[in-house]
């Protein structure tokens, strides 16, 4: 059974904290506690930058997936407040430890199992890149879906930032994953990479265009830059695009790409805007995404590609 564990707001501008060392501290004492048996990582979800909005300096949470060691059928309901008591009680004590002074935190518990439209926090996701959207809002959603979603300290403000990350981190299409790959890791003595031996030493796989990148291709790559990892498909994944005038590949990083929707809409041949503007569900109704496009369908764990570009997606934990 998976989980997702979303915080937002937890640091000020003095930066003696930072919300994705927060997100790390709830990640490794889940799993020291046994609450959780395996993490799939920590993704950055970035919000909407509105003068409206409070935020120390990005406007993004961070959402950390984790998978649990039982399946919530085979608990009695005696068992099961239990069990998600004792994960909430262990990320509030965690929050409220290392917050900084100055802030409005948030925190999302949240049984994707559990949910009786995944589609209804995607969306409410998706609306807090290009909305101003209320705390009034996101405590509504949360009662009706049954999420977890409390307030730790200042105005709580931060419960908007960390439901909206768990509905990013649901559609399996958004958001960066926390820390990089150094070169050192990778195994680079040079100037390249094969993009086998960057999958073989990283585990992660190298995506071109929404496939894997042959094995013998050669990827170009800076010694002082590191490798940043995106969700795509709801797996982590290193994403190129192709250098024609050297012949070679080029990582994306934070600047060059907003999350992997965007990048398969850019570089599908099939993509076509949704007819119907209320099922527009992009950063915003012109933007060349998947969230956009006439061809998508939404499915169990998010959507898939009518057209058979993309396969459809899987849950994290069958990855």
């Amino acid at each position: 059974m998976e989980f997702l564990i979303c915080v937002d707001d937890t640091d000020d501008v003095t930066k003696a904290t930072s919300t994705g060392a927060v997100a790390d501290a709830i990640e490794a004492r889940l799993l020291a506690s046994g609450a959780a048996l395996e993490s799939f990582g920590t993704t950055r979800h970035q919000l909407l930058l509105d003068e409206r909005i409070k935020y120390t300096s990005h406007n993004s949470s961070m959402c950390v997936a984790l998978k649990a060691h039982e399946q919530s059928g085979e608990m009695t309901r005696g068992e099961w407040a239990a069990f998600v008591s004792d994960i909430t009680n262990i990320c509030v004590e965690t929050i409220r430890e290392l917050k900084a002074p100055e802030c409005n935190p948030g925190l999302c518990v949240c049984f994707p199992d559990k949910l009786s439209s995944k589609e209804a926090l995607i969306s409410f996701g998706l609306k807090g890149q290009n909305s101003v959207l209320t705390k009034d809002m996101a405590f509504a959603l949360a009662e009706k879906e049954g999420i977890g979603l409390s307030q730790h300290g200042g105005d709580g403000s931060g419960v908007i930032g960390a439901l909206c990350g768990a509905g990013l981190r649901l559609s399996g299409y958004d958001g960066w994953f926390r820390g990089n790959i150094t070169p050192e890791e990778a195994g680079v003595s040079g100037n390249t990479v094969s993009a086998g031996q960057l999958h073989k030493k990283t585990g992660v796989p190298v995506i071109y265009k929404g496939a894997p990148l042959p094995a013998d291709e050669m990827i170009e790559i800076k010694k002082e830059k590191e490798i940043k990892c995106l969700l795509r498909n709801h797996k982590k994944v290193i994403v190129v695009k192709k250098d024609e005038e050297k012949g070679l590949y080029k990582f994306f990083d934070k600047n060059t790409m907003k999350n992997a929707a965007a990048y398969e809409a850019a570089v599908c041949g099939e993509f076509e805007y949704d007819n119907d503007d209320d099922e527009l569900m992009g950063e915003s109704k012109e933007e060349k995404t998947c969230f956009n496009c006439l061809y998508r369908r939404w499915a169990k764990e998010g959507f898939e590609c009518i057209k058979g570009i993309n396969k459809p997606v899987r849950a994290a934990n069958e990855c």
